[in-house]
């Protein structure tokens, strides 16, 4: 029966006998030694990760300046073209103030004498014209709002003197104005007999809308917003003048 342990030391026969003379501080002092080199040479690539780093750092940092200071001769370079066509810009910049006011000026227009054609036109036959005064907006006073309710927008006001050797059948007439351009409203005045001139004589008031108006330097449905900034500089600028 074998009562040794496994932990017991063993008995070498033969072995190579070894013996360490020297002082536990000189091994001590050879592992610091090493620790140290291995120290020293982390430092060493970290330096060189860093002066490489700060090498490519201050190559981009070149490059940028070069490609800034090209940008700043080119934009210097173009604003010196631009100053040898100032004129040329100051010239268009009025051309598109005078257009844009010819527009807004404009924009209340109503050419009345064709207008005025177009409602002894629409009159039934025997019925003449003899007077009309005329109410309309301009493109600094526009006209005044309805004030009843049932009365719609309108940007002037006719009122037309007229005269008939029979009765005027006044719903046959208000008809007719009703399929003239921009037509509104229209309201009948009384109607008298002048004995002298063996006429009736009677009026009517008539509104008519934007649809009337002439439109004639109205600028193409695709320009009307890039001369929205204009026509706002030019209205502002007939404003100052008319004060």
């Amino acid at each position: 029966m074998n009562l040794s342990s496994r932990n017991d030391p063993k008995l070498v026969i033969g072995g190579e006998a070894r013996i360490a003379l020297l002082p536990p501080e000189v091994s001590a002092r050879a592992k610091s030694y090493s620790t140290r080199r291995a120290l020293v040479g982390v430092v060493v690539v970290a330096a060189l990760v860093c002066a490489g780093g700060i090498t490519l750092a201050n190559v981009r940092a070149t490059a940028s300046a070069d490609k800034l200071e090209a940008e700043q001769d080119r934009t210097a370079s173009l604003i010196q073209q631009q100053g040898e066509f100032i004129e040329v810009q100051l010239v268009q910049q009025q051309l598109d103030i005078a257009t844009a006011a010819r527009q807004v000026g404009s924009a209340t227009e109503i050419s009345w004498q064709p207008y005025i054609s177009e409602l002894r036109g629409a009159l039934p036959s025997g019925l003449s014209i003899t007077g009309v005064v005329i109410e309309s907006s301009t493109p600094l006073l526009p006209y005044p709002r309805a004030i009843a309710p049932l009365q719609g927008p309108r940007v002037a006001t006719i009122v037309l003197a007229l005269s008939s050797p029979a009765m005027p059948d006044v719903e046959a007439w208000l008809r007719a104005l009703a399929g003239v351009t921009g037509f509104v409203d229209a309201t009948p005045g009384t109607i008298a007999w002048d004995g002298t001139a063996a006429l009736y004589e009677t009026s009517v008031t008539m509104h008519i809308d934007s649809r009337a108006y002439a439109n004639r330097f109205a600028p193409p449905a695709d320009e009307a917003i890039d001369d929205a900034a204009a026509a706002d500089d030019a209205a502002a600028a007939i404003e100052e003048d008319s004060k």
